[in-house]
């Protein structure tokens, strides 16, 4: 079994980043802040703040739970729901 060489130590830049560190480089929370990034969604955002009423949200919700049984159920995409994104979409495009 000497075909198959020797194994060395992998090299992950999160463990290097403590020595960096010492070393008066970046430390592990400026990487990972660096390269971490969050989006919130306008209807979150508005959520969160309570601006929408729980009516409202609950609404929302009842919604996005009949979308994705239909789409389980593989009947969410109809032709008449694609004819309607194509004239959506040309009217964007071309216009009225």
């Amino acid at each position: 079994m000497n075909d198959i060489g020797s194994v060395e130590r992998p090299f992950h830049p999160l463990v290097s980043a403590p020595v960096a560190a010492a070393q008066g480089g970046a430390t592990v929370a400026t990487v990972l802040a660096e390269e971490d990034s969050v989006e919130i969604s306008e209807f979150a955002r508005l959520l969160s703040e309570g601006a929408l009423g729980a009516e409202q949200a609950d609404i929302r919700l009842h919604k996005i739970i009949e979308v994705r049984e239909a789409i389980a159920r593989g009947d969410y995409v109809t032709p008449e729901k694609l004819d309607t994104a194509l004239k959506r979409a040309m009217s964007d495009v071309f216009g009225d």
